[in-house]
């Protein structure tokens, strides 16, 4: 009995948790998502992003990141881990711009070179370099090769919740 109990809070705690799925051009378009509905969807980045960047002297403020020295340099490092929650604060047809920190974006785009279904990957100016904060920084690890995830129970709800108009009809006389 006791282990039928187990079981059954085992797969409740699986039924209940959150699905985390790629969030892809097919599906921006399949849902119809508005600007609205892209900013109200909760992001997540899949895989951990390092970014790494010469800090100028007297630059001394780090919001999320940090400083260290390397060969007696000043460096500065920015880590997202994998899972890391963010909110689109801007859109495109093809990209947006997913904010992680207040007044600080990481654009996203559907529109690389090694699209596999359209995921929305880091968004970068060629060599793994990408702009953040009014800086640019180096990916120093694979997470060029992050892209966005939302979950799946999100997107439902906001369908769900998305009002549609019937429309008006002029009445017959």
């Amino acid at each position: 009995m006791r282990l039928f109990f187990l079981l059954s809070v085992a797969v409740l705690f699986v039924a209940c948790s959150s699905e985390r799925i790629p969030f892809t051009q097919e599906l921006r378009q399949e849902y119809q998502l508005s600007e609205e509905d892209l900013k109200n969807l909760q992001y997540y980045v899949s895989d951990e992003i390092l970014l790494e960047r010469d800090a100028v002297l007297g630059e001394s403020k780090v919001d999320r990141g940090k400083l260290t020295t390397k060969s007696g340099k000043l460096i500065e490092q920015i880590l997202l881990e994998g899972d890391t929650p963010g909110i689109a604060v801007q859109t495109g047809e093809y990209w947006l711009a997913v904010s992680f920190e207040q007044n600080a974006a990481l654009f996203f785009t559907s529109r690389l070179g090694y699209i596999k279904q359209g995921e929305y990957y880091l968004g970068t100016r060629g060599n793994q370099r990408v702009q953040y904060n009014n800086k640019e920084y180096v990916i120093i690890n694979n997470g060029i090769q992050s892209y966005l995830m939302i979950d799946r129970e999100s997107l439902s709800n906001l369908i769900r919740n998305r009002k549609i108009l019937l429309g008006r009809r002029v009445p017959l006389q």
